[in-house]
């Protein structure tokens, strides 16, 4: 099965229940097929928002460990395709800082 197609077929079939009531979105196989990379929220949180604090969580498919990453400020976005490296060792997401407008230098 090709990479696109895996992706596919994780995102249809694979439903993440976390402990807590987290939510689970952007999940991506690792490219091993082996393990599973996602983004949670709060369970206050609704549906799939930008600037929210959120959780980048690693998943093995076999043991169904699941482990933190990190802890950032983001959501939408921060990880809505695969951004895999050649190699399948690392990956890529977003995470960023709202500043105001009084802040902003014009």
């Amino acid at each position: 099965m090709g990479a696109a197609r895996r992706q596919a077929v994780s995102r249809a079939r694979c439903k993440v229940r976390l402990p807590g009531g987290f939510q689970a979105h952007a999940r991506n196989l690792w490219p091993d097929g082996q393990q599973m990379v996602f983004v949670t929220f709060d369970p206050s949180v609704k549906g799939h928002p930008e600037n929210k604090d959120v959780m980048l969580r690693i998943m093995t498919l076999k043991e169904k460990k699941i482990t933190v990453l990190a802890k950032l400020f983001g959501g939408q976005g921060t990880m809505n395709v695969p951004s895999w490296s050649p190699d399948g060792k690392q990956f890529a997401f977003v995470s960023y800082q709202l500043v105001s407008k009084e802040s902003v230098v014009k």
